[in-house]
């Protein structure tokens, strides 16, 4: 038990070091979700919770139009790499 104790604490040193901000920022995340996982109470759901709504809306939203960016880059990198790829195999 205590080499599989050592060995995290190696390894989130070694991430640490290498990457803070990365860490920190996985960090706030876990956090964010921890939070979305807890049990709401009736006090927080009604002074809080039209926000909430909206922060998940706006959650959802941001996520699907990064979703649809990232495939029209990764369409335009595909096509231009087959256009490259067909350039390379015309040319030899």
């Amino acid at each position: 038990m205590s080499n599989v104790v050592e060995k995290m604490q190696r390894t989130v040193g070694s991430v640490s070091e290498k990457n803070p901000l990365g860490l920190a920022i996985g960090a706030l995340a876990v956090g964010f979700l921890a939070g979305l996982a807890a049990p709401v109470s009736e006090l927080e759901r009604k002074t809080v919770g039209p926000l909430r709504d909206d922060l998940i809306a706006r959650a959802k939203s941001a996520g699907s139009d990064a979703i649809e960016h990232g495939k029209q880059v990764l369409q335009e990198k595909a096509k231009a790499v087959l256009d490259a790829a067909q350039h390379r195999n015309g040319a030899a």
